[in-house]
């Protein structure tokens, strides 16, 4: 998610999305509580200390007339369309990275941000903000800290918390971490992984009957980031692909499960979107950059069943595509950003209306984000790109700003201002980004009527006010 700005951003890494489609993969204050235990890795992470920062890309400055693109559509198409996939057109995602640094501590953002502790507040929080769908984690390691023992104290507070709240909750099965007595790489973390899932599912079609779950969050950017350029645990090299495929497998068993338990639930597929370009002084290495960027597709290929049949994939499992943009996600291939006002910069727009021709299956812009005083601009520029594929037929139905609430970086645990709400006080008051806020309630009406001018969106589709 956002915290991974301590990645893509600290190191310069994304310079991916060449490196990774080769490889078969594609691209303070609250300090206490941010990490457990510290282990001894199993493989030595290539650095001793956090990187240092790198420059981000320029942001945009296109920006889409919402306003106009919605002006034929009658304010009341929405309440005659159908229902939606989710109601609001914004949603919130609580950042939940537990992997293992690069020091050997475990990550736990939930308890850094005190959300498991302020979770209903939290709820309550976003839906009279207008944003009544979310996405938290169930935090995999907490849970299972011994081979099939699983210990839900951290969990059930929080799935009923939610319940009263009245807010509807996408949970994360793996944002990054899983515990310590299984290897990702090992044949036992695809059975121990979907053991893990069909409990869960067991719990929520018990407590609240709504299922709505994310496996593994970020199958090819994990794989890259983890399995071949030793950015994260288990900071492996040159075994993205191994482990690319035993997350999807691991994946196709997870939800096979889930489905079992719950033949209604819902399936979240998050993976970042990408666009590379060839130099423009080197023309001749287009068709082989585009191969390369081709590569972003595969992990949601093989969970549908196109290809890689010993991976367990299915049409089924492919229900509703999470396409995770940030500002970094364009890359010339030599690993320098594509500036977002130069001429081979795509629009978003069109990266979406790609997926939605390649699937057919609903979309989430399941995580966007950025820090400081540009989180109202680049909400706007994100909201119209998904406003104009709204307009020429995709079937976008919302955008997740992830994170919801500010939290500690991944590396340094630097206070990163990137949420809607700030870190709480002692009582769980969390003081508001209004500037953020006031572009989201100024926006989401013309969402709301251009996705249900698309036919996505109907009763219940309020918009933030």
């Amino acid at each position: 998610m956002s915290g991974r700005s301590d990645v893509y951003t600290r190191r310069g890494v994304l310079r991916s999305a060449a490196a990774a489609v080769l490889c078969g993969t594609s691209v303070a204050p609250l300090a206490t509580g941010c990490v457990v235990a510290p282990v001894t890795l199993p493989i030595e992470p290539p650095f001793d200390a956090p990187p240092p920062p790198t420059p981000q890309a320029p942001i945009p400055t296109r920006c889409v007339d919402l306003a106009a693109l919605a002006a034929g559509v009658p304010a009341d198409a929405v309440r005659g369309a159908p229902p939606p996939l989710v109601a609001p057109v914004f949603l919130g995602a609580f950042e939940s990275s537990m992997h293992r640094r690069w020091d050997g501590e475990r990550l736990d953002l939930i308890a850094a941000t005190r959300h498991d502790a302020f979770a209903e507040a939290d709820y309550r929080r976003l839906v009279e903000a207008g944003l009544s769908a979310c996405r938290d984690a169930t935090r995999w390691p907490r849970i299972e800290r011994r081979p099939g023992r699983t210990a839900l104290g951290s969990f059930l507070p929080m799935v009923r918390a939610a319940r009263r709240a009245g807010i509807h909750v996408m949970w994360d099965l793996c944002h990054y971490g899983w515990p310590d007595h299984v290897d990702v790489f090992s044949p036992a973390f695809v059975t121990t992984f979907g053991r893990y899932a069909r409990r869960i599912a067991e719990v929520l079609d018990g407590e609240s009957g709504e299922v709505w779950i994310c496996p593994i969050n970020e199958i090819s950017f994990l794989a890259w980031a983890a399995g071949d350029r030793r950015l994260m645990y288990p900071y492996a090299a040159r075994r993205g692909l191994e482990m690319k495929r035993n997350l999807v497998r691991a994946a196709c068993v997870a939800m096979g499960e889930v489905l079992d338990v719950c033949p209604r639930a819902r399936l979240l597929l998050c993976d970042p979107v990408i666009h590379l370009a060839a130099r423009p002084d080197h023309p001749e290495e287009a068709a082989v950059v585009q191969a390369y960027r081709d590569g972003q597709f595969q992990a949601w290929d093989w969970i549908a069943g196109r290809g890689e049949p010993d991976l367990g994939g299915d049409p089924r499992f492919l229900d509703v595509i999470g396409v995770n943009y940030y500002r970094n996600n364009q890359t010339f291939d030599d690993g320098t950003f594509i500036p977002g006002d130069h001429p081979l910069y795509r629009p978003l727009s069109l990266i979406l209306g790609e997926v939605w021709e390649r699937y057919r299956r609903p979309i989430l812009v399941g995580e966007t984000g950025i820090e400081d005083a540009l989180r109202p601009a680049w909400l706007r520029y994100v909201a119209g790109e998904v406003g104009l594929a709204m307009h020429g037929g995709c079937g976008l139905h919302g955008i997740v700003w992830s994170p919801i609430v500010n939290h500690p970086g991944w590396d340094d645990a630097r206070h990163c201002h990137n949420g809607l709400w700030d870190y709480p006080d002692r009582h769980g008051r969390r003081e508001r980004y209004e500037p953020l806020m006031d572009t989201m309630w100024a926006l989401a009406p013309y969402l709301l009527r251009l996705r249900a001018k698309a036919g996505l969106g109907g009763p219940g589709a309020g918009a933030p006010g």
